[in-house]
């Protein structure tokens, strides 16, 4: 593992200045979180990508995202704080289903609400949700899989998992205590 200055528990390649970063690629004054690439600055934070600069906090599912905290589901959103199932997003506040704002708070599918209307709508979203399964996942793709570049994707990810061998597939406590804590935040 090509490594500078960890304070330890960091596995994956090219992780730098880190703490207690697992299965981390081109990660960079991390800590506390799992399954980085190109990331820069998050902390308890899991499953980013192309993420940083201004820190990310306490965030899941993060596709090219900056400065967010407490948000899960997004991408393409920058300077956000809780927001949930978002795209195209910038300095925005308490936005859940939302695309192609900026400088909004508490909006959901794109509806400004007061901030009890909010969380009351929110909720019912998300009870329909999980009845439905798929709160907690990615929307489907509008994309066929074969238009995308997933496939590179997983060839990459591959090679660069094959040092690694069979402990890769096999979780560590660590590992399964932050899973168990991500699960508990999508209840």
């Amino acid at each position: 593992m090509h490594e500078n200055h960890n304070e330890g528990g960091c596995t994956g390649d090219y992780v730098y200045h880190s703490k207690k970063c697992l299965f981390c690629f081109d990660a960079d004054h991390c800590v506390n979180s799992a399954y980085l690439n190109n990331a820069i600055n998050c902390t308890d934070s899991f499953d980013i990508s192309f993420a940083g600069e201004p820190p990310v906090k306490r965030s899941y599912e993060i596709m090219s995202g900056m400065g967010l905290e407490d948000s899960m589901f997004c991408s393409m959103c920058w300077h956000g704080k809780s927001l949930k199932y978002c795209e195209y997003c910038f300095q925005c506040e308490y936005c859940f289903g939302c695309v192609g704002l900026k400088d909004r708070k508490f909006y959901v599918l794109n509806v400004a609400c007061k901030p009890d209307e909010y969380f009351r709508k929110v909720e019912e979203i998300k009870k329909e949700m999980k009845k439905d399964g798929i709160y907690g996942t990615w929307f489907k793709s509008v994309h066929p899989i074969e238009d995308t570049l997933v496939q590179e994707e997983i060839a990459i990810v591959s090679h660069r998992m094959e040092g690694y061998g069979n402990h890769v597939s096999k979780r560590t406590d660590e590992e399964k205590s932050a899973a168990i804590e991500w699960k508990a935040i999508l209840r």
